[in-house]
């Protein structure tokens, strides 16, 4: 079965990780370009 997660926070890829491992098909979008730092995520 395949299974599409909207948004790459903490919940994502722990969500996708899971799946993975019961055998899910697993694609991830993220609208942002790029990961996020803890500076900044600090800074909102």
């Amino acid at each position: 079965m395949r299974v599409l997660i909207s948004g790459a926070g903490i919940a994502g890829p722990t969500l996708g990780y899971w799946l993975e491992r019961r055998g899910f098909e697993v694609s991830m979008i993220e609208k942002a370009p790029a990961l996020r730092t803890k500076e900044e995520e600090s800074r909102r």
